[in-house]
Formats: structure tokens, C-alpha cells, sequence
């Protein structure tokens, strides 16, 4: 179970209740494409075209109904309502995020460069919706299970 996992969009930070989000799966892709070099040199040696390095934030669970408010304005409480919230970023001219856990809370500021991770800048974590998926499961209706792909970046 991960607790603390916000999303903020348009000034709205919407808090998962605790146990909502099963699993926080960041995944670090390096875009690398490696070629045979032809007719030369032992097998297998390769030359390597890298395309640049993208960051995703996977975190999936069951939305349930709450006591609170999800919402730092309004009032999002019903597992449908978080739905339409969570809906309503990732639609129409999406624009960024912010995206808080106990481990995402900042990631490298990929404007700034680095010799060793360690060198970088860190802000925060910024993100854009890559895909949701909600699902409907025949006769439960306190619960919607869920996932969210979110692809980070400097936007």
C-alpha cells in the first residue's frame, strides 16, 4: 500500500485516500537503439544511437469512496466523482502537473544536464497524462480499479 500520492493540476491538488494507490512504479527508459557495425571488427560489436532518456510514473490501485474530500477546492468524495476528476486532466489541451509520493516527490531537471546523476538540478516532479484506465467490475460498485500513466518531464 503507498500512501501520500497527489497530483496537482490547475492549482487543484487531489489527494489518494491511503490505500487507494496499490503500487508507485517509476520506470527510466534510455531510448537506445544499437546497430551491428558491418563487416568490421568481432561479432557483436555494435555503435549505439541514443535517442534521449524519457521518465514514466505508473500507479494503479481501486478508487474508493471517501469520508474527506479529495480535492483542495470542491467537493470530490464518491469513487465516480474522483473518476471524472482524475478524467478531466488528461483530457482536452492537457496541461502539466505536479505528482507527489514518498519517493516522486522530485526528479532530475533534465534542462540542466549532468556528468552523474548526483550533478543535476532536482525540481519537481512534472508530469503529463500518457494513459488511464478505469474499469468497471461486474457487481462491485464501491470500487474502481484503476491505472494511470503519467509521463514526466519539463514542460
Amino acid at each position: 500500500m503507498v500512501y501520500d500520492v497527489s497530483v496537482t493540476a490547475g492549482g487543484i491538488t487531489f489527494t489518494f485516500q491511503p490505500g487507494d494507490v496499490k503500487s508507485c512504479k517509476s520506470s527510466i527508459n534510455a531510448n537506445l537503439e544499437a546497430n551491428e557495425l558491418p563487416s568490421s571488427g568481432p561479432m557483436l560489436s555494435q555503435l549505439f544511437d541514443f535517442n534521449g532518456s524519457s521518465k514514466t510514473i505508473t500507479i494503479s490501485g481501486n478508487l474508493t469512496d471517501a469520508d474527506s474530500t479529495r480535492t483542495t477546492t470542491g467537493t470530490i468524495t464518491t469513487c465516480l466523482e474522483q473518476k471524472f476528476w482524475l478524467e478531466s486532466i488528461g483530457s482536452g489541451s492537457q496541461d502539466p502537473g505536479v505528482f507527489t509520493s514518498n519517493y516522486e516527490f522530485q526528479s532530475i531537471n533534465s534542462s540542466s544536464g549532468a556528468v552523474s546523476p548526483y550533478l543535476g538540478g532536482f525540481v519537481p516532479t512534472q508530469i503529463m497524462v500518457e494513459t488511464m484506465d478505469f474499469e468497471e467490475v461486474e457487481a462491485t460498485p464501491d470500487f474502481i480499479p484503476y491505472t494511470i500513466r503519467f509521463r514526466v518531464g519539463t514542460f
